[in-house]
């Protein structure tokens, strides 16, 4: 069934909305104002979902799409656009999120500039899939498990390219391994090494066991904004993983805690930081712990699904000044911020880092602040 719409707007994961008997119709691969033929694939009580058949009026801001790899890797889901309309289409999604979700409208708080670097040659961190019998080495079809073979990524630094290229047997030779020991009920250990990257003027060491975002270029920037929002004597770092965050507010004249339940990341955490302390719990564990009494900023970074409500409820309850909130998914980020509103809080700044430049992906870093 092929259906002639226009699309209203790019939502969340980078689908394009469109109305279609009365119900809301999503597809990938369009852009807003866009006149499309759309195939409906799947029909359910309150929306439909369809693939994009052609493109009858296209948008000033389509782009042929600079990959090879285009349309079979299931990364960079945004290259059809320029780069402006991605940031644009992101800026708007994560303000309709707050808006929608959080109950925060776009006037009562202070948007930032967006901070962006290379829109190519800008990730320093990525997970390779290998297939050693066929000498492959890439990354998966979208929503499949399907291996694309790929020589280069437009999207990798230099380094990382050289595993496709001239390291790629490397890869190959250990996954062999790999395979080879667990068919006799044995592991094989792999040394990963260390990296190190300059932040603020400081040395900080991650490797690839531990989360550590892969933009480096914008690394300084959400460093700065961390260090110049961060306020008081007594800041709490949670789900501070190597320490990015505590890196760039701890001092001899300050107290910095860092939270983090990973053994790995606070082994590099401890190469990182001079002045911080250390609890070794989960955000949850440490809100049940109340071995903590106040604070003046308090810094999360949760994984995609946010913070629980535990978490919330602890970090209310000591009443901190200063709540920041760095977020890599803006739908619980509003959730997140309109259950502080209701615990005292205002959000007051909101900026944006394109991390992920030709993905629809971004990440969001707000301002929170307890109302008098």
């Amino acid at each position: 069934m092929i259906k002639r719409v226009r699309i209203e707007k790019v939502v969340s994961q980078g689908e394009g909305l469109a109305r279609y008997e009365g119900k809301a119709l999503f597809v990938g691969q369009v852009l807003p104002g866009e006149l499309v033929d759309v195939r409906i694939v799947q029909q359910k009580k309150d929306f439909s979902r369809g693939i994009l058949v052609d493109i009858i009026e296209p948008s000033d801001a389509r782009v042929i799409p600079a990959c090879p790899y285009y349309g079979r890797c299931g990364g960079c889901d945004f290259q059809y656009a320029s780069i402006e309309a991605q940031q644009e289409i992101k800026r708007q999604l994560v303000k309709e999120n707050l808006q929608r979700l959080g109950d925060i409208e776009a006037d009562s708080y202070e948007e930032l500039p967006l901070a962006s670097a290379k829109q190519w040659r800008y990730r320093s961190r990525v997970r390779f899939h290998t297939d050693w019998q066929n000498g492959n080495v890439g990354f998966l079809e979208r929503q499949s498990t399907t291996l694309v073979d790929i020589n280069h990524c437009m999207v990798l630094c230099d380094a990382l390219n050289a595993y496709l290229g001239s390291k790629r047997k490397l890869l190959l030779k250990r996954e062999q391994k790999q395979v080879s020991a667990l068919s006799n009920g044995s592991d094989v250990a792999f040394v990963d090494q260390e990296v190190s990257f300059e932040l603020l003027g400081k040395k900080i060491v991650s490797d690839a066991q531990v989360f550590f975002q892969s933009n480096y270029l914008l690394l300084p920037q959400m460093g700065e904004f961390v260090h110049q929002h961060a306020q008081g004597e007594r800041i709490i770092d949670l789900y501070s993983g190597v320490g990015t965050f505590a890196l760039c507010v701890e001092s001899p004249l300050n107290t910095v805690i860092a939270v983090e339940k990973d053994p790995r990341c606070l082994a590099l955490a401890g190469k990182n930081l001079q002045y911080t302390h250390f609890y070794s719990q989960s955000g949850e564990n440490w809100s049940d712990s109340h071995q903590l009494k106040a604070a003046d900023t308090i810094i999360v970074d949760p994984p995609r699904v946010g913070l629980s409500k535990p978490v919330i409820q602890a970090i209310t309850a000591l009443r901190p000044q200063t709540i920041m909130y760095v977020s890599c998914n803006s739908a619980t980020l509003a959730r997140d911020a309109k259950a502080f509103s209701q615990g005292g809080y205002v959000l007051t700044k909101l900026k944006m880092f394109d991390l992920f430049a030709q993905t629809s992906h971004t990440e969001s870093a707000v301002v929170m602040k307890l109302s008098s």
